[in-house]
């Protein structure tokens, strides 16, 4: 009879304690390729400070974030710089994370953007400039 009752406690114990995987999300990676959706609200193509030189602009039309394991980072774009042709825009660094704060910096340690992991992708700015990065 004990033993009964101790397979019945246990079968109970077990029935109650687990959980079902498949109804439990999976939290989304940080890590990925992410596109530039907008700029300060606005869709692509977008008109920028250009970073290197202070009197002119660049038109960014395309710009792809990719985040990876290990605190590295690299984006790659589409650009042209006033009325010249489209040229690459390449940058690469390590990024850091404090909290649900993410820090992007060059290669050198000068940061790049700041802001948060959306669940689907990055909301990021860099002085003036909101950027939305997504899946």
């Amino acid at each position: 009879m004990r033993r009964m009752v101790a397979l019945w406690m246990f079968l109970a114990v077990a029935s109650c304690g687990g959980s079902d995987s498949s109804t439990t999300p999976e939290p989304e990676s940080i890590t990925g390729m992410f596109s530039l959706i907008t700029v300060n609200g606005g869709p692509l193509p977008v008109a920028i400070q250009n970073f290197q030189s202070t009197t002119s602009t660049l038109t960014v039309t395309k710009d792809v974030l990719t985040v990876m394991d290990g605190g590295k980072w690299t984006e790659s774009g589409t650009c042209t710089n006033q009325s010249g042709p489209p040229f690459d825009c390449l940058s690469a660094g390590t990024w850091i994370r404090l909290g649900s704060t993410f820090t992007f910096m060059t290669l050198t340690g000068n940061p790049v953007y700041e802001g948060t992991f959306t669940g689907n992708g990055y909301n990021l700015s860099a002085g003036a400039y909101a950027y939305v990065f997504s899946r």
